[in-house]
């Protein structure tokens, strides 16, 4: 029987580090803020980059579908990350 992974499958410091590019301007910090393991300041800095960017609401929608296409329960638990996220709770 295969394993159902629910939640988030990539640490915080793995995406700050791998999948996004810390060299963009708007996310001056992030890199010292993982560093040093304040990952509510990276999440914090990280997600008024994305409440400042025009196209954040376009990358909202391509989430939306991607969501649309999860079971119930992983949609739940993806949208209320992306809830908690833009509004500076944790996400762990």
């Amino acid at each position: 029987m295969e394993e159902k992974i629910i939640g988030p499958r990539t640490s915080h410091e793995e995406f700050f580090k791998q999948k996004i590019d810390l060299r963009r301007p708007e996310f001056e910090g992030i890199s010292e803020a993982v560093e040093c393991g304040d990952i509510a300041k990276a999440d914090k800095i990280f997600a008024d980059a994305m409440r400042k960017n025009p196209q954040a609401e376009k990358l909202a929608e391509v989430w939306r579908n991607e969501v649309a296409a999860c079971s119930d329960r992983l949609k739940d638990i993806t949208v209320q990350r992306a809830k908690d996220a833009m509004e500076y709770k944790v996400i762990s």
